[in-house]
């Protein structure tokens, strides 16, 4: 395509080069020191600060200098106490958090999240905190404490769920509930109340 407009007026290609049998661009090679010193200048695209120059605050603490104990109290009032990284104040949080809701996601989007947590522990994903919380919230509602659980009839006694009744017997919750769910004689007394 480039090749057959290459000759219009209107075409903007001008940078492309018929070279023997090739076509090629013009800049295919690297650049000349002379257009390396021109793109450093005063506000250029390559090495803004000159090399070997150490950055502004090497060697500094927020003991000794008062931007740098600027930068860690903004840190720490946006939640970030280790002072790792970017953290945003919990308004922003709350408010992307309110657009995201709700929201739908290609397949692909949630295999690739699915495999760079696959083999990972909570704390590796959420950090030790984010961990923590979730374990707290999971153990809040397993067990008798949630909302479906089953009171069940043993020959040991009534177990409020199945989860009481798998620690006490030993046994897994399959097994346990085939057992209350079967029609056999010698399981008579295992059901669901």
């Amino acid at each position: 395509m480039i090749e057959q407009n290459f000759n219009n007026v209107i075409c903007l290609n001008k940078h492309y080069q018929r070279k023997g049998d090739k076509g090629r661009f013009k800049h295919d090679q690297p650049h000349s020191e002379k257009s390396k010193e021109k793109m450093r200048g005063q506000r250029g695209k390559i090495n803004r600060t000159k090399s070997g120059h150490p950055a502004w605050n090497k060697g500094l603490s927020k003991e000794d200098d008062i931007r740098i104990a600027a930068m860690a109290i903004n840190r720490h009032l946006a939640g970030n106490n280790h002072q790792l990284g970017l953290k945003y104040s919990k308004d922003r949080v709350d408010k992307v958090k309110q657009k995201l809701t709700g929201r739908k996601m290609l397949d692909f989007q949630i295999q690739k999240m699915s495999q760079a947590k696959k083999n990972k522990t909570w704390e590796e994903i959420y950090g030790i905190e984010g961990a923590a919380q979730r374990r707290e919230i999971n153990s809040k509602r397993s067990g008798s404490n949630h909302a479906n659980s089953k009171k069940i009839s043993t020959p040991h006694g009534i177990f409020n769920s199945i989860t009481e009744s798998t620690k006490h017997f030993n046994l897994s919750d399959y097994t346990i509930r085939k057992r209350c769910l079967s029609k056999k004689e010698k399981w008579k007394d295992w059901f669901y109340l």
